[in-house]
């Protein structure tokens, strides 16, 4: 508690010579993230509550425990300022113009003299003069009040490319999945004392944005340590938005840690199915272009692989694509990849005493294949499950160009008819693709270790020689960790 001169001061600076404090209230903190993520520029939501002043005045939180490094930080983050810089306090009080209809004590609303007292704490953090703050609770209060339009935010939020999301480990890959896409990448952190683990979480983001290109939202959901993790990333990350979702995950998630929840009677699974109406992916693409993803789920790496698999096909899915996959190694149903496709087959063809692995993808393709049901002319992309796009380029040149027959990337150097053809992703025709694969001499190409890329790059120039139509790339816009390393070697092509 401050003492009371302090407080009577802080009151005289507002009732009396008024204090130049402007409080942003839900539906106007929405509009302005909103307005940002619509113009594509670099901002972020700092969502600072009763622990975050608390923890910032070196005091100990319900879910956090008192840290010295984490006070300094948590004043540090109260200090960020700037024109998308939006900086929030629990101000629910009419004098303040925080409080909103439907708020009561325990709902968001506050005493006047407590929020006094919270300006009061944070005055000498917040790196000049306090003129706008914002709401803290404008996505929970409006998803008791008008989920539609906590909805249509969340909406934004989605299109606006949620490349990571940073929360607790315990939250369902289903919901991760409805809010923020396929394609948004997890780094899980502790239900309790997450700053005790922040380098971690701090090393884990970077490593998961880096070299993804273009506009990005980072979402965290890990409690006061959030601001302090978001503070950090603020200066090393551009290009971005970082959002902090609040109490409202808990209560998606079905934790009852919060008083509103309780007090509204909060309809979780109304809220969840109105989601799924507004939230849902893009319908597929019903076009020519087809997807097969080859996967090999092994011991080895597991997890950076799962990792890797399910961000690709998240993003195919992100794109308007139901990919085809093709899983070579694990023996049945199911896996993860059933989460991203009701098209997975497990072909249990691989053959573990071969030395060319080329053969073993060749047999699992054609053993893949018996179980689709293709058009001649449908194009089909081969695509290496682990390698993901940065750009729809590639699609979108195969969907513009119906009259190829064939679109390949040379390796560098080499024109598409001499040495090695890009393998993990390249797209053909499905007679010509199907042709090919029961073309190929299999204990030939064992024996003489013949690579894969080598097989595509004969077959394009007997496809030349035949007159077809064959269009080769010098870039696809896509990256993969090659050598599957840790930590990633990533290489872009």
């Amino acid at each position: 508690m401050i003492k009371k001169s302090a407080l009577f001061l802080v009151f005289f600076m507002f009732a009396v010579k008024g204090f130049p404090l402007s409080f942003h209230p839900s539906e106007e903190t929405l509009q302005k993230m909103e307005q940002i993520l619509q113009r594509q520029e670099k901002g972020i939501y700092l969502r600072f509550g009763d622990g975050d002043v608390i923890l910032a005045n070196d005091g100990v939180d319900s879910h956090q425990e008192a840290d010295p490094f984490l006070a300094q930080e948590m004043r540090e983050a109260f200090s960020l300022n700037g024109s998308n810089v939006l900086k929030c306090l629990p101000l629910g009080c009419a004098e303040f113009g925080g409080f909103e209809e439907g708020m009561s004590f325990g709902n968001h609303q506050y005493p006047y003299e407590t929020c006094l007292e919270m300006v009061s704490q944070v005055t000498s953090h917040w790196n000049g003069k306090m003129e706008d703050v914002y709401s803290m609770t404008a996505l929970a209060h409006q998803a008791v009040q008008n989920p539609q339009r906590c909805l249509q935010f969340l909406k934004h939020l989605k299109d606006a490319n949620c490349a990571v999301l940073i929360g607790n480990a315990l939250i369902p890959p289903s919901l991760r999945k409805l809010l923020f896409g396929a394609g948004c990448q997890f780094v899980a952190t502790p239900t309790r004392n997450s700053y005790f683990e922040i380098d971690r979480i701090e090393r884990e983001c970077l490593e998961k944005v880096r070299g993804i290109q273009g506009y990005k939202v980072i979402i965290t959901s890990m409690g006061c340590s959030g601001r302090a993790l978001q503070k950090r990333l603020w200066n090393q990350i551009d290009n971005v938005f970082f959002f902090d979702f609040g109490s409202l995950m808990d209560a998606l998630c079905g934790w009852e840690t919060r008083d509103w929840m309780h007090i509204t009677h909060f309809d979780r699974d109304s809220f969840i199915k109105e989601a799924e109406q507004v939230l849902q992916d893009p319908p597929e693409k019903d076009n020519h272009v087809k997807i097969i993803a080859v996967s090999a789920i092994k011991e080895f790496g597991y997890e950076m692989r799962k990792e890797e698999y399910c961000t690709s096909l998240g993003i195919l899915k992100n794109y308007g694509y139901h990919p085809y996959v093709i899983e070579a190694c694990h023996p049945c149903f199911p896996s993860y990849l059933d989460d991203f496709s009701d098209r997975v087959v497990y072909s249990n063809v691989n053959d573990y005493s071969l030395h060319n692995q080329g053969v073993n993808e060749t047999r699992s393709l054609i053993e893949g294949l018996k179980h689709y049901q293709f058009r001649e002319d449908d194009m089909v992309v081969k695509l290496t499950g682990r390698y993901r796009f940065t750009s729809p380029y590639f699609l979108e040149l195969l969907e513009a160009h119906p009259e190829y027959d064939a679109v390949i990337r040379c390796d560098e150097g080499y024109p598409i008819f001499q040495g090695k053809a890009f393998a993990g992703c390249f797209a053909m025709k499905y007679s010509l693709f199907h042709e090919m694969l029961y073309s190929i001499d299999q204990e030939t190409m064992e024996k003489e270790m013949i690579d894969f890329e080598v097989e595509v790059a004969r077959f394009a120039k007997r496809l030349i020689e035949r007159g077809y139509h064959v269009h080769y790339i010098d870039h696809l816009d896509m990256k993969a960790n090659i050598g599957g390393s840790v930590p990633p070697v990533i290489t872009n092509w």
